[in-house]
C-alpha cells in the first residue's frame, strides 16, 4: 500500500540545506579588496607620499593596483578621490623644482626631459614634463630648477622661447 510507505525524509534534508545555504550566500558579503584614495587634496606633480588612505572597495570595481603607492600625480586629486596606476608617474619631480604651464608638440608622457632654449642669448635650460596635457588645447605642466623656473616663466609669457623634445619623448619608434 502506498501510504504507508515511509516518508522521504532524505529529500526534505537536501531541499533544507539547499535553502540555508542559499541564505548564507545571500547575506555573505561581498568579496573586497583594500584599495588606496587620497587622504587629503594632492596638487599636480605632488608626491602622493603618506598622502594615502586604504578603504575597502567590491572585487572589480577599480584596476587591479600593482603594488606600493609611490612617485607623483599627473593630475590633482581631491580629498577621498581613488588613487588609480594611471594618475601616478614613476619620475618624481624634485622638491626644489617648480612646474610651468607650457604648449609642447603633442602629448608627451610626464618624466620625459625636454629642452627649452632662449634664441636671443641661446641659454639652454633643461626640465622635465611633470604633467602630460590632456584636452585639446591644454598646456602640459613641465617643472624646472627653482634658479632657472623664473627665467622659463617669463621667456613663455614674452613668447621668447623654444620647446625642444627628444625623439623618444613620442613612443617607441616615433620619429618627432
Amino acid at each position: 500500500m502506498y501510504w504507508l510507505r515511509r516518508p522521504p525524509y532524505m529529500r526534505w534534508l537536501i531541499a533544507a540545506g539547499l535553502i540555508l545555504a542559499a541564505a548564507i550566500w545571500d547575506t555573505a558579503s561581498p568579496a573586497t579588496v583594500e584599495y588606496p584614495f587620497a587622504a587629503s587634496a594632492v596638487e599636480p606633480a605632488a608626491s602622493i607620499g603618506g598622502n594615502v588612505e586604504w578603504r575597502a572597495v567590491p572585487t572589480g570595481l577599480l584596476p587591479a593596483w600593482p603594488g606600493p603607492v609611490a612617485g607623483t600625480a599627473r593630475a590633482g586629486l581631491a580629498a577621498g578621490d581613488p588613487i588609480l596606476p594611471s594618475l601616478i608617474t614613476d619620475e618624481p619631480m624634485p622638491a626644489d623644482w617648480w612646474a610651468i604651464p607650457l604648449e609642447l608638440p603633442g602629448p608627451i608622457p610626464a618624466g620625459t626631459p625636454i629642452r627649452v632654449l632662449f634664441p636671443a642669448d641661446g641659454i639652454e635650460i633643461t626640465g622635465m614634463v611633470s604633467r602630460e596635457a590632456g584636452d585639446f588645447g591644454q598646456e602640459a605642466l613641465v617643472a624646472f630648477p627653482a634658479g632657472d623656473a623664473v627665467s622659463v616663466a617669463v621667456g613663455a609669457g614674452d613668447d621668447a622661447i623654444v620647446v625642444m623634445v627628444g625623439a623618444g619623448a613620442f613612443g617607441p619608434g616615433a620619429s618627432g
